[in-house]
């Protein structure tokens, strides 16, 4: 490695994601390498840059699992014994995801690259302030959200088609067909329709299940002998979708099925505002197979057999599968545990614990007593079994209440949890960063719009001349002409609507989501116990429990652990918990510092 502390040699990266981009102004690939050229001539910031040794022009999503020029520009800073610069116009030309932000925040703290972000005047190496670094996270989760920015549009999209009864998406159950009909020339709708080959067996089980006379297995049998078959998924092979035949209804297929509520014209889908999963009326837009009274009766024979649906468990805690042992890193398993009373009549207290599983697939007693000893909260004498009246040595991890674990995670998710000052911050300077994307989207729209308005006239044009020629030569000619232009038209239309789409980016939603992400308390305790537990697999990578004792051998001591659970945060949530706003803001507001400063009480609050 060279003991140079500053790199002399650059990469230029610049990057559009798409074709259409890289022809536009201020954004599109000459501009910013003509910028970042210059930068390279006086030295970078820290005037050290002499020689450009490679320039890439990438057209790749930020988003794509393989960029295959952007992986060369890795391979090509790895190669070199000294740093190398490589150089950006705007911190979201460079990476909107996560896993790349490490890849090379690992080969900064190497000394072997620095990273140059020309727009926003920043630069970090090796020895770069905590709250460079800190900034440069930021900049990369504030691109990251404006990409997800866009799931806005589509939720209102969804919202839109649920209020009209459409089906917003998806494959629709046995029974229907997806359809796309051209209503008007170069108007494409997409429709649900029955099918006629595959919708009288799908009533058929309907009415017999009704009866209570059949079980799943009976039914199954009869509806195979009448032909009943389901499609199966296309099969990818080298690259490409091949079909397979159809198969012939399995019991399960028919559990499927009549638990569907999809065939009474009403369907399953999120509410986009709430995440929870409901019914929603179709208002006509397709055919309805059977009644509602018919399918509530069906549910009636269904609940009356106790037929088990999807594969849902009786029991669904709460934080099942999201712990992990401090001791010996297994999972936690939860348990439903009932006290009974004197007083037959009064009710049973029902507690959930969760317990070290004590890797009884992986691990046995001698590897306990290997790994901690012979003396620790994991020694116990056998009640029953082969093992009865012996010593028998499991995990140290004593068990715990799901009150228990849930306040400690409450205690965690309170840390995060900061003023209004930090959001109109970042307001201020998400409007800054992307005002100019605003006025280039309404450049595009306008140029959009003219092209599709002289196609149109140009259609009219062709419609009126193919009514009135006769010459057969000359109509197929127009025929030419009007095919080549409505894919042309629809390409146009759907550019409008993307554009006009991104127009609505507002960076109130974008803080909205970092007001989410900043009071998870307040967030977490307003929903139900189903949105609780997915909230906490989202925001946690791992969740480690420990609660024990263990007094080590050869001096080591007694460790004791009255109970504590530690957290590792997903991101963005680990950015926000451990950056300095004060220092963030004060860098990039020009020398003018705003003190921005973590609720001091909530940060000091202690956990249970």
């Amino acid at each position: 490695m060279s003991k140079n502390l500053y790199a002399e040699k650059a990469i230029i990266l610049a990057r559009v994601s798409t074709e259409e981009q890289a022809n536009e102004d201020r954004f599109s690939i000459p501009a910013q390498l003509r910028n970042m050229r210059e930068y390279v001539q006086k030295g970078g910031k820290f005037g050290t840059l002499r020689e450009i040794v490679e320039e890439f022009q990438i057209e790749e999503s930020a988003f794509k699992g393989k960029r295959t020029k952007f992986s060369q520009a890795l391979e090509i800073v790895k190669e070199y014994n000294e740093p190398v610069a490589v150089i950006f116009d705007l911190v979201d030309r460079f990476t909107r995801r996560w896993d790349e932000v490490a890849e090379y925040d690992k080969l900064r703290t190497e000394g072997k690259v620095e990273l140059h972000f020309i727009g926003q005047n920043l630069a970090i190496y090796r020895n770069s302030q905590t709250y460079e670094i800190q900034s440069w996270e930021m900049f990369v989760m504030m691109a990251r959200a404006f990409s997800l920015s866009i799931s806005g549009n589509v939720k209102r999209s969804i919202k839109e088609k649920l209020a009209q009864g459409i089906f917003p998406g998806g494959l629709t159950p046995t029974g229907y067909l997806n359809q796309t009909e051209e209503m008007a020339p170069g108007v494409m709708v997409k429709m649900i329709v029955v099918d006629p080959e595959r919708a009288p067996f799908v009533k058929q089980c309907f009415r017999l299940y009704v009866t209570g006379k059949y079980s799943l297995t009976q039914l199954t049998k009869i509806m195979v002998k009448a032909g009943f078959t389901i499609k199966t998924k296309s099969l990818r092979v080298n690259g490409k979708l091949k079909e397979r035949p159809p198969k012939p209804v399995t019991e399960s297929d028919l559990a499927r099925i009549l638990k569907e509520p999809f065939y009474t014209g009403k369907f399953y889908y999120k509410d986009p505002d709430t995440g929870q999963r409901e019914h929603w009326d179709n208002k006509g837009t397709y055919e309805p197979l059977i009644d509602w009274t018919t399918y509530e009766r069906v549910q009636e024979v269904l609940n009356d057999n106790n037929t088990r649906i999807n594969g849902h468990s009786k029991n669904k805690f709460k934080f099942k599968g999201l712990l992990t042992c401090g001791f010996c890193g297994h999972t936690l398993t939860a348990e439903e545990m009932s006290r009974s009373y004197k007083d037959k009549d009064s009710p049973q207290a029902k507690t959930v614990y969760y317990h070290c599983s004590s890797g009884k697939t992986y691990h046995d007693s001698e590897w306990y007593k290997n790994e901690f000893g012979t003396n620790h909260s994991g020694v116990r004498v056998a009640k029953k079994g082969s093992s009865k009246g012996k010593m028998v040595y499991g995990c140290p991890q004593r068990w715990w209440t799901e009150e228990e674990v849930e306040q400690f995670l409450i205690g965690w998710m309170d840390l995060i949890n900061y003023g209004e000052e930090v959001f109109e911050g970042l307001r201020g300077i998400l409007d800054r960063g992307y005002q100019e994307r605003m006025e280039l989207n309404r450049a595009k729209i306008k140029k959009a719009k003219t092209e599709y308005t002289k196609n149109e006239d140009l259609i009219k044009g062709i419609v009126r001349n193919l009514a009135i020629e006769a010459d057969e030569v000359l109509k197929a000619d127009f025929r030419k002409q009007y095919e080549e232009l409505k894919p042309i038209q629809a390409q146009l239309k759907e550019e409008i609507r993307s554009h006009e789409e991104a127009m609505e980016f507002d960076t109130d939603e974008i803080v909205k989501k970092f007001t989410y992400c900043c009071n998870l308390k307040d967030q977490y305790l307003s929903l139900d116990e189903e949105g609780q537990r997915e909230m906490v697999s989202e925001i946690f990578s791992k969740i480690i429990a420990t609660k024990g004792w263990v007094k080590r051998a050869n001096g080591g001591g007694t460790q004791i652990n009255d109970g504590f659970i530690n957290v590792l945060w997903k991101e963005p949530f680990s950015t926000l918990h451990e950056i300095n706003f004060d220092e963030f803001f004060a860098y990039y507001e020009e020398g003018e510092k705003t003190i921005l400063l973590k609720n001091q009480e909530v940060e000091a609050s202690l956990f249970p």
